[in-house]
């Protein structure tokens, strides 16, 4: 390799970390390893997320809201190839970018790899727990556990050597596998080896065991536990089966629960835990399906809408098995959602590890549970914007509105028949519609005349008054007229607008049945000026009978005064899934035509339906329209030297373009409109135009 060469390869790490490439999915584009599995910008992302080897993962997040995962190292084959502890970042649990090594070098203490780390922010300090695992041909060498410390979650982390080993406790087996919890002042650490969990006191600085305080909380069919509290309950997630043999694996997650820390804890069918003896024995909370095999080791954590989240590993039976010449073990990282029945929880939406799974903050993650968190068993949501095969015959109406509502969702190829749900003219939807919560002294309604340019007969412009404490007290209700079935989906539709800042509201769905937490949001769409249809796309997780069931537009803080017009909605017969409708029209185009005639429309997946003029197409003149896929905008030029730095629209240019521009860099737009974004002059966009990008703008 040349000088050179070698410059540019360092250039590329360097602006690959800043703009976080490892949570864009480019293995197919550089060649890069240890980058997530897919691209996770929208509204669902895909597992597993980040390989081939992320195996025990353990996980916390700072108070800026940053996740941040730590993995064993394993044993490779070569010492050199080990990572001292990989680390990853996530602003949203899905999108992963690598950090680097916690360590910079090997805990002196044992010459071994370094495996199952467990992380916490603890008295100031971020600490990491771990097992040193012997990598010479020394017999009297035993595994241990020992502990590092770091101002900052991405180290570098001091070591401070052993806290324990085999000759310090009296149990079998190997001192692996650390979990601390802190509880009343005073600091625990659980380990497990199959040989049992077991648990004893720290001293206060974290780095050495108080005598005498030693118990065990479960037999010797687990190891990787994690120990967390929900409500009245202590639970522990230990792991059971064989870990490591790639896809032969029999490795699950079983589940104990006590209401102190230290025990008895019993499974969901009330056998103690310290009678769990055997692998696989006790109820599955986690295990494989027909793609996903050996899941288990892993760590809980909490969104900001209360929904817990489970993060482990698994294997991919569609990629590889092992990672370097038979081994280690291609253990990925995979997240799934937690929903609970009867204070248990169910891992994934059948205790399995999912493909595909709605984002954290989208909610209606699966359709099961019951007590009101994770899914919570009330509404769920799923958007998407695919096409379906086959149409049938819609309601009949003459209402203008619905008559060019109907043109254009034809063009979507509906598997199955859609109803409207509020009647077939506008008056009938605008007289089901109320005020919210008794606050109709805080929101005032007016009529609104409009033009031609929109095809609907009326609309209001609401605008509050006197905000309620609650931001989001004041809504429009409709009430649904029909009685809806469990897994039906239902499209909401609006044309919007607000004649003040660019803002945005909320659209919502829920049953009278449901406890308040049991409900589900659409999108969160931003507003502009000028009038734009949006749709929002919602599975229902409950059935409900006619008047017990409800829409709702929030609006809230974020928008004071907004225009609504044209207010539908329509439910599906068997067949359609939320992924099969649009989402909403990208800002700037026209949806619907006043005369019926489906126009150009860009739905999140960057396709469009109709036909495109050379304009609309893009080339070498003009702004390519509608935007990127994620963006706030069409991209935009605006220096004057031909190319569009503001890659996704929102009027700035910084690294977020370099991160549009690298996720959508093999897109339709961009190819089409390749003068535009070439920032590296050789005719054709690629992966060079994004470092390109890059060094524009930090050079």
């Amino acid at each position: 390799m040349t000088a050179g060469d070698d410059t540019h390869s360092l250039n590329r790490r360097h602006v690959l970390k800043s703009i976080g490439v490892g949570a864009l999915g480019t293995t197919g584009i550089l060649g890069t390893s240890g980058s997530a599995i897919a691209d996770n910008g929208g509204t669902h992302y895909s597992n597993p997320l980040y390989g081939p080897d992320f195996a025990d993962p353990t996980i916390h997040r700072a108070e800026d809201g940053t996740w941040w995962a730590y993995a064993s190292n394993m044993s490779y084959i070569e010492d050199s190839d080990e990572r001292l502890i990989p680390i990853l970042s996530s602003p949203d649990l899905v999108n992963w970018t690598y950090e680097g090594e916690a360590f910079d070098s090997r805990p002196g203490w044992l010459y071994g790899s370094i495996w199952a780390p467990d992380v916490h922010y603890h008295d100031g300090q971020w600490v990491l727990f771990y097992a040193l695992w012997p990598r010479g041909d020394d017999d009297s060498q035993v595994p241990g556990i020992g502990v590092a410390t770091s101002e900052t979650p991405d180290g570098p982390f001091t070591d401070h050597g052993e806290i324990l080993s085999n000759p310090d406790h009296p149990y079998p087996g190997n001192t692996i596998d650390p979990y601390f919890a802190y509880h009343n002042g005073t600091p625990y650490l659980f380990w497990a080896n199959f040989a049992g969990i077991n648990v004893v006191e720290l001293t206060e600085d974290l780095q050495d065991y108080q005598p005498g305080t030693f118990n065990q909380i479960a037999g010797s069919a687990y190891e990787g536990p994690a120990i967390f509290q929900r409500g009245d309950y202590w639970y522990v997630f230990g792991s059971t089966g064989d870990c490591c043999d790639g896809f032969d694996s029999t490795y699950e997650v079983e589940v104990g629960r006590s209401e102190n820390l230290l025990g008895p804890y019993h499974d969901r069918d009330g056998t103690p835990m310290l009678e769990r003896d055997e692998w696989n024995a006790g109820p599955t909370h986690l295990g494989d399906n027909d793609r996903f095999v050996g899941p288990g080791h892993g760590d809980v954590t909490v969104d900001d809408d209360g929904t817990y989240w489970f993060v482990y590993h698994a294997y991919d039976t569609e990629g590889p098995e092992f990672v370097d010449n038979g081994w280690p073990p291609a253990r990925q990282l995979f997240v799934d959602p937690i929903q609970w029945e009867d204070g248990w929880p169910i891992i994934g939406c059948d205790g399995t590890p999912s493909s595909e799974m709605a984002v954290p903050g989208e909610g209606g993650y699966c359709s099961g549970g019951d007590d009101g968190t994770g899914d919570g068993g009330g509404v769920g949501d799923d958007v998407g914007d695919g096409t379906g095969d086959g149409y049938e015959t819609w309601t009949d109406t003459d209402d203008p509105y619905y008559a060019t509502l109907v043109s254009d969702l034809t063009g979507y190829d509906l598997p199955s028949a859609g109803q409207f749900v509020n009647g077939t003219d506008e008056s009938v939807v605008w007289d089901t519609y109320e005020i919210d919560g008794g606050n109709a002294d805080r929101l005032e309604r007016s009529s609104l005349a409009v033009g031609d340019e929109v095809p609907f007969s009326e609309a209001a412009r609401f605008s509050v008054t006197d905000p309620p404490e609650n931001p989001w007290g004041i809504t429009l209700k409709s009430f649904g007229e029909r009685e809806l079935e469990r897994g039906q989906v239902l499209l909401g539709v609006a044309y919007m607008r607000t004649p003040g800042e660019e803002a945005s509201v909320t659209y919502k769905s829920t049953a009278s049945t449901n406890t308040p937490d049991n409900y589900v949001t659409g999108a969160q769409p931003p507003l502009g000026a000028e009038w734009q249809r949006y749709y929002f796309p919602i599975e229902f997780g409950v059935s409900a009978a006619p008047g017990e069931w409800w829409t709702e537009i929030w609006l809230g803080a974020a928008a004071q005064t907004v225009d609504i017009g044209g207010l539908a909605v329509i439910d599906f017969a068997e067949g359609v899934r939320a992924h099969d409708l649009p989402v909403r029209a990208e800002t700037g185009e026209t949806a619907v035509g006043t005369d019926g005639d489906t126009d150009t429309e860009t739905d999140t997946s960057g396709e469009s339906e109709g036909e495109q003029d050379d304009s609309e197409a893009g080339g070498s003149e003009g702004t390519p329209a509608g935007g990127l896929p994620g963006g706030e905008g069409p991209s935009q030029d605006l220096d004057g030297d031909g190319l569009h730095e503001d890659v996704n629209g929102d009027g700035t240019v910084d690294v977020s373009d370099v991160r549009s521009l690298l996720t959508n860099v093999n897109s339709e737009v961009v190819q089409k409109n390749a003068d535009a974004y070439d920032f590296d002059g050789d005719g054709g966009v690629d992966v060079g135009d994004v470092l390109a990008l890059y060094r524009r703008i930090y050079q």
